[in-house]
Order: C-alpha cells, then sequence, then structure tokens
C-alpha cells in the first residue's frame, strides 16, 4: 500500500498530499487513475520508459532552478 491507501504504483510519485487530502477532492481517485493510465502508456516500450525519465528529470531541474531563483530575490 502506498501512503494514499491504494495498491502502490510508480506514478505515485506524481500525486502531492495534499490533492488526498483536500475535503473537496471527490475525484481523488479518479485523478490517480488518470495519471496511473497515463504512467502505464508511456512506459509500455523501453523507448517510452526513457523517455518519461528524461522528461521528469528535466521537470525535477526547471523546478529546483524556478526556486532557486525565487529564494535568491532580488540578489540576483
Amino acid at each position: 500500500m502506498n501512503w494514499f491507501g491504494m495498491e502502490s504504483h510508480p506514478s505515485d510519485c506524481l500525486i502531492h498530499w495534499a490533492e488526498a487530502t483536500f475535503p473537496h477532492r471527490k475525484d481523488f481517485k479518479a485523478k490517480v487513475a488518470q495519471v496511473r493510465a497515463d504512467w502505464d502508456l508511456l512506459t509500455a516500450t523501453d523507448a517510452g520508459k526513457v523517455a518519461l525519465t528524461r522528461l521528469l528529470q528535466e521537470q525535477h531541474n526547471k523546478t529546483a532552478a524556478d526556486v532557486t531563483e525565487n529564494d535568491a530575490g532580488a540578489s540576483i
């Protein structure tokens, strides 16, 4: 089981804790199902797995750079 009470899946890393805990989040399980289906589609082949890994890394790098830039404020 994963941290939000469902069977674990590699795409669980894409789900933010707040999405599972918002009281008004009635479509949470549907969203998780869609994210999992998208993940499975993109990782159905080795080439797809490599591409998804590369894209996720690029998104991580951009987010980290954005946070660093934001934290630096006017000093940059």
